[in-house]
């Protein structure tokens, strides 16, 4: 199964680019500085996906879904400064914060598939995935249940 396959993949590219759409209609100030970051940051995550989907090693793999978990809650941070330089309307960015935050949980439950499928990992990740996947659903039992 190639990447482009992957629902968080294809879920990160989506995202990304609704936003480099969206940033392409503010004005120059706000473009050349928000709006590029917000627009590299969200690219990042499906890069990180890509590459950590071409990996061989777990320990590999997984590293790359944090580096995309960390480039997502970026994203996520440059919509909140977007909407404290009054750039966005609040609804926008609680919709974008809503679909980041549903993508981050989809991404912490497909490590765990990772390692559910490589019985000898014994890494670093392993805990820390089981910690993130307990702490995003509890702090958004409504939007997993909604998912």
């Amino acid at each position: 199964m190639s990447v482009v396959h992957l629902r968080i993949y294809q879920d990160a590219v989506a995202v990304a680019g609704e936003i480099a759409i969206m940033v392409e209609t503010w004005a120059p100030f706000h473009r050349d500085t928000v709006g590029m970051q917000i627009v590299r940051a969200a690219d990042a995550i499906s890069n990180f996906i890509a590459e950590g989907y071409g990996k061989a090693e777990t320990e590999e793999r997984l590293q790359n879904l944090f580096l995309a978990d960390s480039s997502l809650q970026e994203t996520k941070n440059q919509f909140r400064l977007a909407l404290h330089r009054g750039i966005i309307e609040e609804e926008l960015e609680k919709h974008y914060i809503a679909r980041l935050t549903g993508l981050s949980i989809s991404m912490m439950e497909f490590g765990a598939a990772i390692i559910n499928r490589d019985e000898a990992y014994d890494g670093k990740y392993r805990a820390v995935i089981e910690r993130r996947r307990k702490w995003l659903v509890e702090r958004n039992q409504p939007l997993a249940e909604g998912a």
